[in-house]
């Protein structure tokens, strides 16, 4: 859902309806409709009024809201994604990647898309191994992107459920690894792409290559409980609410 946030940006900078009804010209009526969330729609031409009176940009004027917002990752998929910002004869040739199928439900709303990730082994300095997630190649990028730019922390509480995920799934292939290369290191690097640039080293448990993040997604979720609109959790997914007002 968008909020349209003309009542708290007048608010913000002290102005009442006469007060942008004179410096815009647009009539006291439907200046009340707008504030009150009950216009059925508002011209192109008014809305850079209201912005340039402002002193803001237009996309500021709007926010999106919603009552309940669920992420879940799902089983991991192979998909195929044409290579970006190489010449043109390559344009046909795309690149193979793991994937978690990612499910999110925007109140009565759901999308399904693909995170692709790949993991490497680095033998200098020491032999270690990292997960690269790629949201830039995601159909979920654009929403993700501006709700981790909202809200930073739940972009580490969202590495840190990919990673479980992964580590579950590749738990298999890890152990080859760790074994044929003789990895001693208890921790993997995590890189996400795409989003807020964001690089945790996370400790892993060798035996069941589990991740000791308790203390990590306790604190998070505090500092995002402390001072917003909504309600985060994260058990068997990430669950944000509408906090009762």
């Amino acid at each position: 859902m968008i909020k349209f946030r003309l009542k708290e940006i007048m608010k913000s900078k002290g102005l009442k309806i006469s007060d942008l009804n004179e410096a815009t010209g647009i009539s006291r009526n439907s200046l009340s409709l707008l504030i009150n969330g009950k216009s059925q729609g508002i011209q192109f031409e008014n809305l850079e009024k209201i912005a340039s009176e402002l002193s803001v940009e237009i996309g500021d004027l709007f926010e999106r809201v919603f009552n309940n917002l669920e992420i879940e990752l799902d089983e991991k998929e192979e998909i195929y994604v044409k290579k970006q910002n190489v010449s043109s004869k390559y344009i046909n040739s795309p690149k193979r990647f793991f994937a978690l199928k990612c499910n999110l439900i925007e109140d009565d709303l759901k999308r399904t898309g693909y995170i692709p990730y790949e993991y490497s082994v680095t033998f200098k300095p020491e032999i270690s191994i990292s997960f690269g997630i790629d949201l830039k190649y995601s159909e979920l990028q654009k929403f993700l992107k501006e709700l981790f730019e909202d809200y930073p922390y739940l972009q580490y509480i969202f590495i840190l459920y990919f990673a479980q995920k992964v580590l579950e799934i590749e738990t298999k292939e890890l152990q080859k690894l760790y074994s044929n290369f003789d990895i001693t290191k208890n921790e993997i690097l995590f890189v996400l792409s795409g989003g807020n640039s964001t690089y945790p080293i996370l400790p892993v448990n060798h035996d069941n290559f589990e991740i000791s993040s308790n203390d990590l997604i306790g604190s998070y979720l505090d500092t995002l409980n402390e001072s917003n609109i909504y309600d985060f959790d994260f058990k068997n997914n990430i669950h944000v609410s509408l906090k009762n007002t």
